[in-house]
């Protein structure tokens, strides 16, 4: 049984490092090694029997390697270690050894990768260690705003927010393929574009991007927003807003008002930019966020944002 770390196990030292001051091994009984752990390196405290530790009569060590031959086991060690580093002791068979780490200490905390672009990459699971299980949140794509037409023209539709979606994998694999959706163009004298699928895993993790905003025509009539995106694939679903509806110009009033841009799904989503009352609207946030509809004239619609996708890897 494999052993990375032992609490309360203090045992003898059966054979002194020699010389004691300087020595780089000592030698415990087996039956005491099935005490300490037995994955190297690890850091251990050499102190006198009966005896707590201090600075003033401990010394610290790296145990790098072991081997067992006639009862006993006998530890590699690199002398004076620690923080500041702990002075060489004489250490005879009146010490002990013990185990200087914390169950806490080993502890791997949670890590993160974050992943704003690429099309078909790849993701590469983490080695020293390997976590027990990742959890991989996509985000697709916001679309575009819809453009505006000439006088007396509505607003354009804001664009879609980019759907979302959460997976759980525990005893992930080595590797991963990912893509990042792209947010959506605006619409130029047309619909906005709309967002590209965010995936992972192909289809492990999935959500698709949200809809271009509606062209207004110079009809004077406002048109609608483009629909959020869903989670297509993953243990959680999650669907983008949809984007606002351009406004039909009113009497006085050259044009009607740009549709704000739908908001992505998930708490990594960005909000939709907004549509205006006079010009282009205003791209999509980061991450997936429905760009806005614009008025005024003939102008194009606002871009949406890009998605993302944020894998998160747990140790313990």
């Amino acid at each position: 049984m494999t052993r990375i770390h032992t609490d309360l196990s203090r045992v003898p030292i059966s054979v002194a490092p020699s010389p004691a001051t300087s020595g780089t091994s000592l030698g415990v009984t087996d039956a005491n090694a099935a005490y300490l752990p037995d994955v190297y390196p690890y850091w251990a405290v050499l102190v006198p029997v009966d005896t707590a530790p201090t600075r003033a009569n401990s010394e610290i060590v790296k145990v790098t390697g072991g081997s067992s031959a006639a009862g006993t086991t006998t530890l590699t060690i690199v002398r004076e270690q620690g923080t500041p580093v702990t002075t060489a002791m004489t250490v005879t068979t009146s010490f002990d050894i013990y185990d200087a780490n914390s169950a806490e200490s080993l502890k791997t905390p949670p890590t993160q990768q974050i992943f704003t672009s690429g099309t078909a990459q790849t993701y590469t699971t983490p080695t020293g260690p390997i976590p027990l299980y990742i959890k991989v949140t996509v985000v697709a794509g916001g679309a575009g705003g819809g453009a505006s037409g000439a006088n007396p023209g509505g607003g354009g539709g804001g664009g879609g927010g980019g759907g979302a979606a959460v997976k759980w994998i525990s005893s992930p694999s080595s590797t991963y393929t990912y893509t990042v959706g792209a947010g959506g163009a605006g619409g130029v004298g047309a619909d906005g574009s709309t967002g590209g699928t965010t995936s992972f895993g192909s289809t492990l993790c999935e959500a698709s991007g949200g809809v271009g905003g509606r062209y207004s025509a110079s009809s004077g009539v406002g048109v609608n927003g483009g629909a959020g995106g869903i989670g297509t694939y993953g243990d959680v679903l999650l669907a983008g807003t949809a984007g606002g509806a351009g406004s039909t110009s009113l009497s006085g009033v050259a044009y009607g008002a740009g549709g704000n841009g739908g908001h992505a799904a998930s708490d990594y989503g960005g909000g939709g930019g907004k549509g205006t009352l006079s010009g282009a609207g205003i791209a999509g946030r980061n991450y997936g966020g429905g760009g806005g509809g614009s008025c005024g004239g003939v102008v194009n619609g606002a871009a949406g944002a890009a998605g993302v996708i944020v894998v998160e890897e747990f140790y313990q």
